[in-house]
């Protein structure tokens, strides 16, 4: 697949290939003054294997950290935009819910009718070791719930809070009505706290969809922040130890069957991008008539900047 921005020099065919094709590899960063106009902060510089070939190019680094490249994370933002809102249109009829599941308290407390909440134990939860355990709580919900909704699709976020506990935004369909209760005591079976939002959304709004992913977004840059355990095994000794890691969660997940897919995305950027190119190769070269009247010798071409 071609990437979403690159930039060529030379590219008139491999010599080295019988078919004219680029053996492409990543070298690295491009260095020192940029040729290319790629909309990129830190774009990758590309060659072509074949030692007698000298075609090189800059191909957009597509990061989706905003820290590293603010435009490279805006387009995948806009990507993960598409495959969300994707989902909230797909459907006919059923029903589209806005779920957010939370972590445990760091203390015990009664519930509205003041009994002992089993969500938290007496001391608390340990963080690190919760976030941990985050994958598999979610896959223990969704799990649950879908044994209760067979045919139920959902797209799945993550938030950072404040106290670097992971929380989940959903955008859920269902073709039956799905209770706050219900959520609530699937949310309690896989250890999450029982504060939970349960709503309505109307088909083709945009606002939760975008909500999620803003949040899905941020979370790339927030593993730093959130508080992580694993058990590390000493090769030698044998004795296993806790250490703290950077966070190491999925940002985002979506059932097969909630809409468009990610690579989908990719591939109508990446044929796009394509036909753009075919275009700009067959366009002519559109004489300026101010520019001939001067004399300048030079013509200004279509879709360029003048010479």
């Amino acid at each position: 697949m071609v990437p979403d921005g690159t930039h060529g020099i030379n590219d008139a065919g491999c010599p080295g290939a019988s078919d004219g094709r680029h053996d492409l590899f990543v070298v690295g960063y491009v260095r020192g003054p940029r040729e290319d106009r790629l909309d990129c902060f830190k774009p990758l510089r590309v060659v072509c294997r074949s030692t007698r070939c000298d075609y090189r190019t800059a191909w957009a680094c597509n990061r989706h950290s905003a820290a590293n490249c603010p435009t490279c994370a805006q387009r995948y933002k806009r990507r993960l935009d598409r495959v969300a809102l994707s989902g909230l249109n797909k459907h006919d009829g059923g029903y589209l819910y806005f779920l957010t599941l939370t972590a445990p308290g760091d203390e015990a407390h009664a519930d509205q009718n003041g009994i002992d909440c089993p969500c938290t134990p007496a001391g608390g939860i340990d963080l690190g070791a919760w976030n941990a355990s985050h994958s598999r709580r979610w896959n223990h919900f969704r799990t649950s719930l879908r044994q209760q909704v067979p045919q139920l699709e959902f797209f799945r976020g993550i938030e950072v809070q404040h106290r670097g506990a992971l929380h989940d935004h959903c955008l859920v369909w269902s073709p039956v009505p799905i209770t706050t209760k219900s959520v609530r005591v699937h949310a309690l079976r896989a250890g999450f706290g029982h504060s939970i939002k349960h709503a309505r959304i109307v088909a083709g709004s945009s606002d939760e969809a975008r909500y999620v992913t803003k949040y899905t977004t941020k979370s790339v840059d927030q593993r730093t922040d959130v508080p992580w355990t694993v058990d590390v095994v000493d090769q030698v000794t044998g004795e296993i130890t806790t250490e703290e890691v950077d966070g190491r969660y999925r940002t985002w997940s979506m059932s097969r069957g909630w809409g468009t897919r990610m690579a989908d995305v990719k591939a109508a950027i990446a044929a796009h991008m394509q036909r753009a190119r075919a275009i700009e190769a067959d366009r002519e070269p559109l004489a300026s008539p101010g520019i001939q009247a001067e004399g300048l010798g030079q013509l200004a071409t279509l879709g360029r900047p003048p010479p």
